[in-house]
């Protein structure tokens, strides 16, 4: 039976992404005399003819059918798609003679990417050497391609325009809708005549630059008002707290860019933003409790080196661990109950609780830096604001072999426990207890032994982080590759 999934997430065979359509929303069966269409228990719900289906219906070309209460599917397209008739649905490129599209160049791997329809083209790398570019952009999931897309293999490889030099029609999602109305979906025909007219003068003005989709612009916004905002505060003794929290928060935003361009998936800016929010308000209090907690344990300066460690790791490190990761857990909640509502924010893979961790172990750093070592309400003269300012700097942008790499090698195996549901709770406890170990020992050591704690504690981060890109690619290589063969 030839299965044929629906939804949002670009893993379905027919890829619809409109408001109200669910990841996975339906999925068409044919068995060979008839196409079944079921309802993947998705949010809004699969209408067949005005009526919200609750078990496999068989569907005919004459038969009405919306993805939740506003999304129409063209039906024609999709029986096609089901029986598996119509266009060629894949075309594989590389360099190795059993390609469809073989490319004879250096750059470019004997497997390098697949190009797949499914309901808008698709285009994925399958772990090449050099990777596969986009417009310049280097892809690391699977991407659309619209009309006039400069596809180039390798980052100095062989650049092509879509569709032109593929050997394929053009089509997109709107071909799959008769009843969307998303403008991410409309194609532009090519303007013969982008040179000339008002946009060419004031290129803001244009709409086909996509300006604020282009994740560096937003980061270099964000410099600019920090900087401009700091500015203004120099040298004014009742804006030295705004100056901190604007400084601090501006340091956190570039660890956390740096890390999400190492981890290289996609997301979208709130799915960093909304661990690191949920973390500012658990972090205060947690901070209180756990302070109370390290109130009762001995002097560190007055016992031996196991006894701090010990201390550190049970009392410190547990608890700070598991304050940090919190929001991992909570977004796993969310993910296993598919809740409609958090579809945008859920964890599947490592990568994803990896970014989430760091996201919350980097606003703890911050707070607990401001509220915990220092009281910004006290800071009144450049000295004490310097001397503030000479803790949080260093403590931020060392947190990647600190409270970061913890957190995010503890991400790390809850992806693996996500991927082995089997195994979750020893994965669990596995990177809960390095966590709270490597926290402990870098407590309990002396100031020059800092610089091993932190070194190696980086090391595991940066591995963390490289096995779950590859365990990425693996995974989306047997979604799409798999399916080809």
């Amino acid at each position: 039976m030839k299965t044929v999934r629906i939804g949002r997430d670009p893993a379905n065979d027919i890829v619809v992404a409109q408001p109200g359509v669910s990841a996975r929303h339906a999925e068409l069966c044919w068995d060979g005399k008839a196409v079944w269409l079921r309802d993947l228990d998705s949010t809004n719900g699969t209408y067949v003819n005005g009526r919200r289906i609750g078990e496999a219906t068989r569907i005919t070309a004459s038969d009405r059918v919306t993805l939740g209460n506003t999304t129409a599917l063209d039906v024609a397209a999709a029986l096609a798609a089901a029986k598996g008739e119509g266009k060629r649905r894949t075309i594989r490129i590389g360099r190795a003679t059993d390609n469809d599209m073989i490319i004879n160049n250096s750059r470019v791997s004997a497997h390098h990417a697949v190009l797949e329809y499914k309901g808008a083209w698709m285009l994925c790398d399958l772990d090449s050497t050099n990777g596969t570019y986009v417009d310049g952009v280097k892809i690391s999931a699977a991407t659309r391609l619209r009309r006039g897309a400069l596809v180039r293999f390798g980052a100095t490889g062989p650049t092509y325009p879509f569709p032109d030099t593929f050997g394929v029609e053009y089509d997109d999602a709107s071909a799959m809708l008769s009843g969307a109305t998303g403008a991410g979906d409309k194609t532009r025909a090519p303007d013969t005549h982008a040179a000339s007219g008002h946009t060419a003068i004031m290129p803001i003005a244009s709409s086909r630059i996509e300006l604020f989709r282009r994740p560096q612009v937003w980061a270099g916004l964000i410099v600019v008002i920090a900087m401009c905002m700091m500015f203004t505060y120099t040298g004014k003794w009742f804006a030295y707290n705004a100056y901190i929290y604007l400084f601090g928060l501006l340091s956190c935003a570039a660890v956390l860019w740096f890390i999400y361009r190492l981890c290289g998936k996609r997301h979208p800016w709130w799915y960093i933003v909304v661990p690191a929010a949920f973390t500012a308000f658990a972090t205060v209090p947690a901070l209180i409790v756990i302070t109370g907690f390290i109130g009762t344990a001995a002097d560190i300066d007055k016992v031996g080196f196991v006894q701090r460690l010990l201390e550190q790791t049970f009392i410190t490190g547990l608890s700070e661990e598991f304050v940090k990761i919190l929001p991992v857990l909570v977004l796993l909640l969310l993910t296993r109950l598919n809740v409609g509502l958090y579809h945008g924010l859920r964890i599947i893979e490592p990568l994803d609780s990896i970014l989430v961790a760091s996201s919350s172990a980097i606003m703890f750093v911050v707070l607990e830096t401001i509220f915990g070592y220092c009281n910004p309400e006290q800071v009144h003269t450049d000295a004490q604001a310097w001397k503030l300012l000479q803790l949080l700097i260093p403590r931020i942008f060392a947190s990647v072999g600190g409270h970061v790499a913890w957190s995010g090698c503890f991400g790390y195996f809850i992806g693996l426990g996500v991927l082995q549901p089997r195994r979750f709770w020893l994965f669990f406890f596995i990177g809960y207890g390095s966590a709270a170990f490597c926290h402990g020992l870098w407590n309990a050591v002396a100031p020059l032994g800092l610089i091993l704690v932190g070194g190696f504690s980086f090391l595991l981060y940066m591995a963390a982080i490289a096995r779950a890109r590859a365990i990425s690619r693996s995974q989306l290589r047997q979604t799409v590759y798999g399916r080809i063969r």
